[in-house]
């Protein structure tokens, strides 16, 4: 099973996100490669252990941070799956990027329930976007 994500914003309309599931039938075993990266991304969350319902900073720390460009019209994309994929979030960075103050690309969120999320985070350097993963726990208070 695979669930199948389209995220669009119609021009006079407003941001929408459509899921659908697919069920597909066993077939050859393909390996995917890793796509292409030309910068480290790692995550900083603040606080530590993100608290559902309460504002998580998410700080992405850039290496090497010079080159980065806006992509797909913001300096980065969030998307965020829970664990069984009722909740889904899509964010763009809280402030402009400044590269002069910090390597770090900031995006704020709001975990809906406890549990564990996937975090897929999209930055372009000159010209390559580069994609990564994080596995994120929210607990309740």
């Amino acid at each position: 099973m695979y669930r199948v994500l389209a995220d669009f914003y119609p021009q006079g309309g407003t941001p929408q996100l459509i899921a659908k599931s697919l069920l597909v039938g066993a077939g050859p075993q393909i390996t995917v490669p890793e796509p292409p990266a030309n910068m480290a991304i790692t995550l900083r969350p603040e606080p530590e252990q993100p608290i559902v319902g309460q504002r998580t900073m998410l700080f992405f720390d850039l290496s090497p941070a010079e080159g980065l460009e806006p992509w797909l019209g913001a300096w980065g994309h969030l998307l965020m799956a829970s664990e069984d994929l009722l909740d889904m979030v899509h964010v763009h960075p809280k402030w402009e990027y400044q590269p002069e103050v910090a390597p770090t690309v900031q995006f704020n969120v709001i975990f809906p329930r406890p549990g564990r999320y996937r975090l897929w985070v999209q930055m372009q350097r000159k010209g390559l976007v580069n994609t990564r993963w994080f596995d994120v726990t929210a607990r309740s208070l």
